[in-house]
């Protein structure tokens, strides 16, 4: 998103009552504001999950499986997580069908699927530690709530998902570029 969705998310307002508001406060007259807001389109919910779908399911024995759970979690922090907390982290995880990577399966606090995050995939010559996937809206607050009374707030796909493996109730801000 940009600063007008971020202003819109903030107050509670749809991006037309929110550029009144702003002519308001900055005393904008109708000729001085013809700037169009461009409309993002982004991938459908239900695309994002045929895509994520499409990816291979984890096993845990499978030793190419074990090694890019790895760069997620030690191997004891899965042993010693919760049955429903190692199942909703593999309902969101994957072997991505065409890279040697994790595909993530992400939503947002209403639980619809916003993107795809892939861990450690190659974007030309370099190594990226997570991409989204291309044409989703991959900067929104990912969200999981428990039964723990207290909610953590981290920054990044890699503290998300450690916080599911343990139990906890958190909320994720995507990277530290977050607006």
């Amino acid at each position: 998103g940009d600063v007008f969705d971020f202003y819109c998310k903030v107050n509670g307002l749809s991006v037309s009552d929110a550029i009144n508001v702003l002519k308001r406060e900055f005393d904008l007259v109708e000729e001085t504001f013809k700037a169009p807001i461009p409309q993002k389109e982004y991938m459908a919910s239900n695309i994002v999950r045929k895509v994520f779908e499409q990816q291979i399911e984890l096993d845990f024995k499978d030793p190419q499986h074990k090694k890019l759970l790895d760069t997620i979690a030690p191997k004891y922090v899965f042993q010693e997580a919760r049955s429903e907390d190692v199942k909703y982290f593999t309902d969101i995880a994957r072997k991505a069908k065409y890279d040697d990577t994790l595909a993530i399966l992400l939503h947002d606090e209403h639980e619809i699927e916003k993107t795809i995050r892939y861990r450690n995939k190659m974007v030309g010559e370099d190594m990226k530690k997570w991409v989204a996937l291309s044409g989703t809206q991959s900067n929104v607050l990912y969200v999981r709530l428990t039964e723990n009374p207290t909610t953590y707030v981290v920054e990044g796909t890699h503290d998300y998902l450690t916080c599911i493996l343990l139990g906890l109730s958190v909320i994720a801000i995507p990277s530290a570029g977050y607006n």
